[in-house]
């Protein structure tokens, strides 16, 4: 039997979905864009992920240029910037559908009421997601995980556009993914 990985020798979250294998284990049935539920494996290391391939994107009208899963890795790379943490580690890389994004999953804590907690001024996490939704101008529909522990920001999207500044109130496109936050990564032993 083969001696468990010690933490140091364990992959990051991001070397993970960047180079573990990925494979396919469902669909969110719900997500306008395809939304697959996969599981990302680099060694003995293990962890749930939403992968959004490019070629499964509907366009929208008022993003025309570029990609959602780009624009979801550049929010995530600002939140990860500003040390604000809020969005899940989300890189681009090929997979079984071909390039887009691969995010972390999460998982809601279901003992959080997310309406009570909307309603109170105990999480300063939720101001820091509103000022991080008004930074990178966010049109897309979020959802707003939280545990015990943190809030989590999911289908982030940098939407700056043309029409981005406008006062249009024109509908725009979510994922509907409302239950993923960051899983620990389980290490495996082999053997």
């Amino acid at each position: 039997m083969a001696a468990p990985e010690r933490p140091s020798e364990r992959p990051s979250e991001l070397d993970l979905l960047v180079s573990g294998d990925l494979t396919v284990t469902g669909r969110l049935v719900d997500a306008s864009n395809a939304t697959l539920y996969c599981t990302v494996r680099l060694g003995d290391t293990e962890a749930a992920c939403v992968y959004k391939p490019v070629a499964g994107e509907r366009p929208l009208w008022d993003f025309p240029d570029g990609t959602l899963a780009g624009r979801e890795v550049a929010a995530y790379q600002v939140s990860a910037a500003a040390g604000w943490d809020i969005v899940p580690p989300t890189v681009y890389r090929d997979g079984p559908f071909g390039p887009g994004m691969c995010q972390l999953w999460i998982d809601l804590d279901p003992e959080v009421d997310l309406i009570e907690l909307a309603r109170s001024d105990r999480d300063p996490a939720l101001r820091a997601m509103a000022v991080f939704d008004a930074v990178i101008t966010t049109r897309t529909a979020r959802s707003a995980i939280c545990s015990r522990r943190r809030a989590a920001g999911c289908t982030a999207a940098i939407t700056v556009s043309a029409s981005a500044w406008s006062t249009s109130s024109a509908p725009s496109s979510g994922s509907g993914a409302a239950n993923r936050c960051r899983p620990p990564i389980s290490g495996r032993s082999s053997g």
